[in-house]
């Protein structure tokens, strides 16, 4: 059993504003209109602080404009906290493998210059 899908199937809210950093080689192939899919449990940050471990050369902020069902980290459940290696000041939330977002905006060369970072707006497509 991988605990992290089975905890993250086990919704407690629905969040807007939830966003997940990722740093990459290369740019990605993405396009406004294309449905993006977890493949996995992740993790996403509701409003917390964040920071990349592994820092490559283009880094993306993927942001959720409307509500996605999430489980919020229980930081009171020291088993919890334990399984994910959970830190308690990135207000982590997990999103479920599977979830479906579409992506409405992608920023451009200037954003990643000025912001250090390519902002991609996606939106939650419920099944």
């Amino acid at each position: 059993m991988n605990y992290k899908n089975e905890v993250a199937k086990q919704i407690t809210n629905h969040i807007a504003g939830i966003f997940r950093q990722i740093s990459v080689n290369s740019e990605l192939n993405l396009e406004e209109g294309q449905i993006i899919s977890t493949k996995k449990a992740e993790s996403w940050s509701n409003e917390g602080e964040f920071a990349i471990e592994t820092k490559r050369n283009i880094d993306y902020v993927f942001t959720v404009i409307n509500e996605v069902p999430v489980h919020e980290v229980d930081y009171n459940n020291e088993e919890e906290v334990e399984e994910l290696d959970a830190v308690e000041a990135e207000r982590e939330v997990l999103v479920p493998a599977g979830t479906k977002f579409e992506i409405m905006d992608i920023g451009i060369d200037l954003d990643l210059e000025e912001l250090g970072y390519l902002p991609v707006e996606i939106k939650y497509i419920a099944d």
